[in-house]
């Protein structure tokens, strides 16, 4: 079958409504988006099988792919969602290192994070986007037992403390644990949580040592 793809980078699999979020770079036109489902219920998580490729293969970030979609379906606060093609396989092209991956993606240097301070914003101060690459410094885990691992740095001289993350590679992350330097995909959520809607971190890619 032969319909429309999409050629992307992707930076993100992370976890969503027991799902996946999956985020990238459109290789195209240079944009980030976000490939959603149909399934309401999981507000457009993937799984697993989305991803897959013919030859049983899972995709997942730092793959370059060809992603069968239907087409871009924007919302008003998630305007680079791209509706997939369940019925079609993903190819997946190359796998690059998280290095590789950090050199090519293409970082934004806004003032504030979504253009506000601290972790969260609200409905009138929604921005018209939902999806930020930036690079942050001194990068510091927070683990409470029994809690997943929160992170706290500093972007433009500004401390963003304890910000959550959906990055299944540092869930594990202990208390005190660093980073000096790292590109960061930075997600907002479609819905609100009691009025607000909190920033947190999609992906880390850890920028030298």
């Amino acid at each position: 079958m032969v319909g429309r793809t999409v050629e992307a980078l992707l930076l993100s699999s992370s976890a969503k409504h027991k799902g996946k979020c999956v985020a990238g770079v459109s290789l195209d036109t240079g944009e980030l988006i976000r490939f959603v489902s149909e399934d309401r219920g999981t507000m457009g998580a993937l799984t697993y099988g989305d991803m897959r490729c013919a030859d049983g293969r899972i995709c997942g970030p730092c793959d370059v792919v060809i992603a069968p979609v239907i087409g871009p379906v924007p919302t008003a606060h998630q305007p680079e969602n791209w509706l997939i093609d369940r019925r079609r396989y993903w190819k997946r092209l190359k796998t690059l290192t998280p290095g590789e991956t950090a050199e090519l993606i293409p970082v934004t240097r806004p003032r504030m994070i979504f253009d506000t301070w601290g972790g969260f914003l609200t409905e009138e101060l929604y921005p018209n986007r939902s999806l930020e690459l930036i690079e942050a410094e001194e990068l510091v885990f927070a683990k409470e037992p029994g809690k997943k691992s929160k992170v706290t740095f500093t972007y433009n001289g500004r401390e963003y403390t304890k910000m959550s993350m959906t990055d299944r590679d540092y869930y594990s992350a202990q208390n005190g644990d660093r980073i000096g330097r790292a590109v960061l995909l930075m997600s907002l959520p479609e819905d609100d949580y009691n009025g607000k809607y909190f920033k947190f971190v999609a992906k880390i890619f850890q920028v030298g040592e």
